[in-house]
């Protein structure tokens, strides 16, 4: 899996490690990385529509997928000519071992997993519970396990296996009515010296000793080399139901789009999982929730608080993920294993455990053991854990945790720890119990109810020796969001949590909507949040000007930032939903289309641009087409993208004027679509309005000038 970074070009690239505790080798102290669920996860974050959609065609409702690491390092079992056994995960040998490539590809060339079974591994996860499974397509060694054009380097051209594991596993799963998925190293490669390396068990020149000391690797022509090509092969050679991406070291927002729309492309439903950019600790950031559908957490960590977005734990059976016999290597127990899945969907997350089969191709048995353990508590106990939600009340109680049905009406209390006293107690209920019963025998327990305090008479002995869950019907439905009127909360809560921090501010304060006034949509980046209380002075009384909850940023965001705000808003479950049409909405993207960033800083003369103008080219064609779907009978006004100055850090003087004219081109198929000349009516003023030289933003002259221009092109619109 991953490794801690260490080294002050990672930290320059702007990436972060996945595997922040598996390398203590530098013996100077560096400083703690926060890593708490409250600092990774900020309350505000929330999946886009399309990914929200994604996850309820299966994902959320299958709870326990299988993780399956397997290639040339499972025949070593963690250990080559007596090295490496001090790590703890056998899949990184080549590193620990410090195997140069060219001798490693020679154990490649005899990997022969002659006792592989697809269908037999299929039904085994299948009469194990399991509804999902994920298999390594290629690990870091840089070795595939399917049949691949872009590099021999695969268990079809380069070993006396000659067969597609991935194809006949697919295949297998899909027999067995369970969704397949791939994981694919996106980032580190160690058998191509151009991808990011990310350790410190071993140098570069340990592996590569054929390198010149002088050599520069180069990321993006290992992409585009091989590891974009390979994506592209699996997305469409192969019917996947989810891609886990891993490792994400180098990764940039022009590289992860690559990524995703090169997934999207092909698979549309296929998921996404959050390692394409963030690693398992990493701070989840919001710019990049539009390219992945999924958080996967740190290696075999379990939540411990409930989180505003959908989590998998990407757990395993042993301390290893790869098969280890040799060196430090244990399994869990079956109670450790069954509580810490019971833990991850009641925090609202599904469990994705691993497996490491043999090199022969056998499945781990002690692996298949486990497994089996929770298959058969699930046969009793499962419509707690399938197509539930997380525990809907506030506190996860001490001696177990609790799941609900989705209406809300049922919970399910895991009993994990048996009480000595003989009762366990729920608090804060929304409503009365009508019911409780044991899921393991279909009888009732005694129960007895004061306020929202419910207390439960346990039998003298659990009734499952891991688990025993409770069922509990109650009168209303139990959700700690929802309150007795059915509405979960205000409007203008709803917004505050939209919108975050900038709801303090003026421009993005709550609109209380006049049902006797037009209204209006503002859709922009900052040049239009800096006009917006100049527009909603000009149009007071005259129409109800509301404006898109956060900076528009690129082309590419657009839809999913305007279907955010939509279902947020239009909740019907809100006290206010927006239940109106949009009369007008005055649009404007470009100014983050053009600029060029490196990491996260403006950067022209090292960094990518953010689209090309094919790509804004593209993208305005959906806008268009998804605002006439939003709103056919809204009049649409685009705004032009304001000039660049000279000695602006990211992008070009003169950009905006060819950005402009590639939106005039597309505009001109829509002539009921106005433009709003917002390039030319500056242009002359920019000097003087220019909040100081080389700044793309306005003092308030500009600012005013601005909202007074806009403002008229919409009461014109109105008035039309």
């Amino acid at each position: 899996m991953k490794f801690l970074l260490r080294t002050l070009l990672i930290v320059i690239l702007g990436t972060h490690a996945a595997q922040a505790d598996e390398a203590q080798e530098n013996s100077q102290p560096k400083p703690t990385r926060n890593t708490s669920f409250e600092y990774r996860f900020s309350d505000d974050l929330e999946q886009t529509a399309d990914s929200k959609a994604r996850q309820e065609l299966w994902f959320r409702d299958a709870k326990f997928g299988a993780f399956i690491h397997f290639g040339v390092y499972s025949t070593l079992e963690g250990e080559y000519q007596g090295r490496g056994s001090d790590f703890r995960y056998s899949e990184w040998i080549q590193i620990s071992a410090k195997i140069p490539a060219k001798e490693y590809h020679q154990v490649a060339a005899k990997f022969n997993p002659v006792e592989f079974n697809a269908d037999q591994w299929a039904k085994t996860f299948k009469d194990s519970g399991i509804r999902y499974v994920v298999i390594t397509s290629k690990h870091h060694d840089g070795f595939a396990l399917f049949k691949s054009m872009v590099s021999d380097y695969n268990i079809v051209d380069y070993t006396p296996f000659k067969r597609d594991i991935i194809k006949e596993l697919s295949e297998a799963c899909h027999r067995q009515g369970l969704k397949f998925g791939v994981y694919y190293s996106q980032a580190q490669d160690w058998d191509e010296p151009d991808a990011p390396y990310l350790n410190q068990r071993a140098k570069l020149s340990d592996i590569h000793p054929e390198l010149p000391a002088d050599f520069q690797p180069d990321m993006d022509r290992y992409i585009m080399k091989k590891s974009l090509p390979q994506v592209e092969e699996l997305v469409k050679n192969y019917e996947l139901d989810l891609i886990w991406f891993d490792t994400p070291v180098g990764m940039n927002l022009q590289r992860v789009k690559l990524f995703s729309e090169m997934v999207r492309k092909y698979r549309p439903d296929c998921l996404i999982n959050s390692r394409i950019i963030h690693s398992g600790k990493g701070k989840i950031e919001a710019q990049y929730l539009p390219f992945y559908d999924y958080v996967s957490i740190g290696d075999k960590e379990v939540p411990t608080r409930k989180l505003p977005l959908y989590v998998e734990s990407p757990d395993s059976v042993s301390s290893s993920f790869g098969y280890k016999t040799k060196g430090e290597c244990y399994y869990h127990t079956e109670e450790e294993m069954l509580h810490r899945f019971v833990h991850t969907v009641c925090a609202g997350g599904n469990a994705l455990i691993n497996n490491g089969p043999m090199g022969s191709g056998r499945l781990d048995p002690e692996a298949v053991r486990l497994y089996g353990a929770i298959g058969d508590w699930l046969k009793v106990n499962g419509e707690s854990i399938y197509g539930t939600v997380r525990n809907p009340l506030p506190q996860r109680p001490q001696w177990g945790d609790i799941s609900a049905s989705k209406d809300g009406k049922t919970l399910y209390l895991h009993i994990l720890q048996w009480p000595e006293s003989g009762t366990i107690t729920v608090n804060e209920l929304p409503s009365g119990a009508t019911s409780a019963v044991y899921l393991a025998n279909g009888e009732n327990a005694v129960f007895a109810q004061q306020g929202d305090s419910l207390e439960i008479t346990l039998p003298a002995n659990p009734l499952n020796q891991y688990d025993t869950v409770v069922k509990v019907t109650l009168e209303a439905t139990a959700d700690s969001e929802v309150s007795s009127t059915g509405r979960s909360k205000s409007a203008k809560e709803a917004w505050a949590k939209l919108a975050g921090k900038s709801a303090k501010r003026p421009e993005f304060a709550f609109v209380e909507n006049d049902p006797a006034l037009p209204n209006v949509l503002i859709y922009g980046d900052s040049i239009s949040i800096m006009y917006t209380q100049r527009v909603r002075e000009k149009l007071n009384g005259k129409a109800n000007v509301y404006r898109l909850h956060c900076n528009g940023g690129d082309s590419g965001s657009f839809i999913a930032k305007m279907k955010k705000m939509h279902e947020t808003m239009r909740d019907e479950k809100l006290d206010q939903p927006w239940t109106f049409d949009w009369d007008v909405i005055h649009f404007n993207v470009g100014l983050h289309d053009l600029k060029y960033v490196s990491g996260n800083r403006l950067d022209k003369k090292n960094g990518k641009q953010v689209s090309s103008l094919d790509t804004y080219q593209m993208n305005l064609g959906d806008i268009v087409d998804y605002l006439k779907k939003l709103a056919p009978d809204a009049k649409l006004v685009f705004a032009t993208t304001t000039p660049v100055p000279e000695g602006e850090p990211g992008r070009f003087a003169g950009d905006a004027q060819k950005y402009n004219k590639v939106a005039e081109q597309v505009m001109r198929k829509f002539p009921e679509i106005t433009i709003n000349d917002l390039y030319t009516f500056t242009k002359p003023n920019q000097p003087i309005w220019w909040a100081k030289p080389g700044d793309v933003h306005y003092k308030m002259e500009g600012r005013s000038a601005q909202g007074d221009e806009v403002s008229q092109i919409i009461l014109d619109s109105l008035s039309n």
